[in-house]
């Protein structure tokens, strides 16, 4: 069994880091939360959409003559900053929380293939031990339930 990652993180450590995402919320206080139909339901904009919206918000501040009163291009121009900046954040922040995904990843498979180890060690020598009822909690795990339901040629 290959052991891809050896490392640790100390509660001080894990404490300094939990304290600087704290930190960083506080720094973006007005981060929002959307609910799933709530995110499904807006209009996305995507790289494709930038050139469209910088134009468009250039022609608001140079033209705003035929835009009704109500309109605000200052928000507009709020809002636009805002994405870009944001964006920055974002594409900082992805590399990190992709490397903290795969190390989640390596450190799960790691854990385990550990497992399967012991309970494979344990089932085969553990007997003697004493150890059939946590054997066969642990075997509980292995116990899958048919998730397609059997048809008439099946049963």
């Amino acid at each position: 069994m290959e052991n891809r990652i050896s490392a640790s993180l100390p509660a001080d450590q894990l404490k300094t880091v939990l304290e600087l995402i704290k930190q960083l919320e506080a720094a973006l206080p007005f981060l929002m939360a959307l609910s799933p139909d709530e995110r499904k339901s807006l209009p996305r904009m995507g790289d494709a959409s930038r050139p469209f919206v910088d134009k468009s918000l250039k022609l608001a501040q140079a033209h705003n003559d035929f835009l009704p009163r109500s309109f605000d291009t200052g928000e507009f121009a709020a809002d636009v900053q805002l994405y870009n900046a944001l964006d920055t954040v974002r594409t900082r922040l992805s590399p990190l929380v992709e490397k903290l995904d795969d190390t989640m990843t390596v450190t799960g498979s790691d854990a385990y293939l550990a497992a399967l180890e012991v309970y494979r060690y344990a089932s085969t020598n553990g007997e003697a031990a004493g150890l059939d009822e946590l054997i066969a909690l642990m075997g509980k795990r292995f116990s899958h339930r048919s998730r397609k339901p059997k048809t008439d040629t099946q049963a």
